[in-house]
């Protein structure tokens, strides 16, 4: 979705705001579904150094094994597709908290990944 769609899904909510101001769902396509404990050891990978976890084998309270956001009503309702597989979102998200860690600007690295994002096909 190119500027043009973009522009149109914006014109909706200002010209149809009743119909389009309200909870959306936005994440990774439905074929880079991943479980859980792929999410964590792709966290600490990315990471680096003094990211660890250890999963804690002992009983526990139910927990679904895939944790997946239901984007189809952004993809029916606003054409919106993914332009970022989930490794790609990880990437900046690692980035984007190191950088803050570090007393990075936030507001530059911030609109720096949204334009990443949006020149992305």
């Amino acid at each position: 979705m190119h500027g043009g769609n973009a522009r149109r899904r914006r014109d909706r909510l200002l010209s149809q705001g009743a119909d389009y101001a309200e909870a959306w769902n936005f994440g990774p396509a439905d074929a880079d579904v991943k479980p859980v404990q792929w999410l964590v050891e792709h966290l600490a990978q990315r990471w680096g150094p003094g990211a660890d976890w250890v999963l804690d084998d002992r009983p526990q309270p139910h927990e679904a094994t895939y944790l997946k956001l239901d984007c189809s009503k952004a993809q029916a309702r606003l054409g919106w597709q993914p332009r970022w597989s989930l490794s790609q979102g990880i990437d900046a998200i690692v980035e984007w908290h190191q950088a803050q860690a570090s007393g990075a600007d936030m507001r530059a690295l911030s609109l720096q990944q949204i334009a990443q994002y949006e020149a992305s096909a």
